[in-house]
């Protein structure tokens, strides 16, 4: 489970004016399709997160439902999730 929790823009260019990039976790079961996904959202411009077994899937479904309420209420399509560290 990845890419759903972002708009079409945001997909086609992932880039926040130098501020963090933003999240895309990733949930499965199967290491080596897992490892693609994160590659593929790493070179498209996003940070991959890998979050743990396809049972963190049904946590990607709220954040996803939260982006479109976000999107709706006043964020726009325009918005996405970083993760910061230290």
């Amino acid at each position: 489970k990845a890419f759903c929790m972002v708009g079409a823009d945001v997909m086609a260019d992932p880039a926040f004016k130098g501020r963090v990039r933003p999240a895309m976790p990733v949930a499965g079961n199967h290491a080596r399709a897992k490892a693609t996904a994160i590659e593929l959202a790493n070179q498209i411009g996003f940070e991959g997160l890998d979050v743990g077994g396809i049972e963190r899937s049904m946590h990607l479904e709220h954040m996803a439902a939260l982006w479109i309420h976000l999107a709706r209420t006043g964020g726009g399509r325009e918005i996405a999730f970083g993760l910061l560290r230290r």
